[in-house]
């Protein structure tokens, strides 16, 4: 695919000085990606402009990341697809900008508990954590705006991240609303995963 040369600035809020990043950017409304491997917080830094099937499929999907298995790189993602609310998917990726020509999309997860349908159904926002061996997907549940955001999580149970049924749903949520310790809509989160090991939330 043709590429074009972008240069635009991004500061990032993070204290370490000298420490590489990479930054991906989904253009709404095409199937392009910005992509920069190596860029210095709050520096101009050279993007490129992937064209093609990149990582947005179609217009309906948002909050995409990344999941890794036996050598294998997987986007998962939330998205409008075949119902009127956001759901998480997943499918297979050819790189880091390229979903796989032909790769199914399978639907892991609907928001059909009690807490996932405070305010308006929604399952958003997929943060992929790994601790050891396991593999788990935390995400955000119940409308964004109200006081039961929340965060599930679903816990890889088999070898196949391709298979619904080898995903194991957290019955209750694993963090929420708990006004007694002044904490309020406690959803949407993400994961760093340092080279030492260490695993921010």
């Amino acid at each position: 695919s043709s590429t074009e040369k972008i240069e635009m600035t991004v500061t990032f809020g993070v204290p370490e000085k000298d420490v590489e990043y990479r930054l991906d950017i989904c253009l709404a409304g095409t199937k392009d990606v910005l992509v920069s491997k190596m860029i210095a917080p709050g520096t101009s830094s050279i993007y490129e402009l992937m064209h093609g099937r990149g990582l947005v499929a179609y217009d309906l999907y948002v909050d995409g990341t990344y999941l890794k298995k036996d050598g294998k790189l997987y986007y998962v993602s939330s998205g409008y697809v075949d119902v009127g609310y956001q759901c998480l998917y997943i499918t297979e990726m050819e790189n880091p900008y390229t979903l796989k020509e032909g790769a199914p999309t399978v639907k892991l997860s609907s928001p059909d508990l009690s807490w996932e349908k405070k305010g308006w159904r929604v399952n958003e926002g997929p943060a992929v954590l790994y601790h050891k061996d396991d593999i788990f997907i935390v995400y955000s549940a119940s409308g964004y705006s109200s006081d039961y955001y929340c965060m599930g999580m679903l816990t890889l149970r088999d070898d196949d991240v391709m298979d619904k049924k080898s995903w194991e749903k957290s019955p209750i949520p694993v963090s929420y609303h708990k006004p007694w310790k002044e904490i309020y809509s406690a959803g949407h989160c993400s994961f760093i995963h340092r080279e030492n090991g260490e695993t921010y939330m």
